[in-house]
């Protein structure tokens, strides 16, 4: 396979996922892509600044501001004081965030069951080598060395990207 036929299956993959089952679930939510992707970032990593956010989310300050501002007039996240540094204010999600995020899991599990279904055991089994294969290589390659800190995933040893441990939470 060429590298540019793995670059069309891969698009058409990740194409599939996001407009099949996340971005229907996520409108019906009333939460954009980005927003989503904050809060992901602020579940697994609560109480960190609008900094580590930008830095997460790779964008500017500013934009991670304003998302984050979004975010807390929507409901979604709340801002308080750091007790160490009154100058710093973290972010977290709200019980309402929390929710959001919960049905949006469970709204794309749902589809992701639904098609390991009907894949099958071993086209399922071969998918899912295929995938780690991939992301060992792109890992391998050293211009991905972030990926395990930056998926969102909760974190599983059996991830090819385990290599790299998530960073810690101060």
């Amino acid at each position: 396979m060429t590298g540019a036929r793995l670059r069309d299956r891969a698009q058409l993959f990740c194409l599939t996922v996001e407009r099949t089952v996340l971005l229907p679930v996520l409108a019906s939510l009333g939460i954009t892509p980005t927003q989503f992707a904050a809060m992901r970032y602020l579940k697994l990593n609560p109480g960190r600044c609008v900094s580590d956010l930008a830095e997460a989310l790779h964008s500017s300050r500013p934009a991670a501001a304003n998302l984050s501002d979004r975010l807390v007039r929507q409901g979604l996240a709340c801002r308080h004081e750091d007790a160490g540094d009154r100058r710093r204010v973290k972010l977290q999600l709200t019980p309402e965030g929390l929710e959001a995020y919960a049905r949006v899991v469970q709204g794309t599990d749902g589809w992701f069951a639904a098609i390991a279904q009907a894949m099958g055991p071993d086209e399922l089994g071969l998918l899912v080598r295929g995938v780690d294969a991939f992301v060992a290589a792109a890992l391998a390659t050293g211009e991905a060395p972030d990926v395990c800190r930056r998926c969102g995933l909760e974190h599983d040893s059996a991830c090819p990207a385990a290599g790299s441990d998530p960073p810690a939470v101060p």
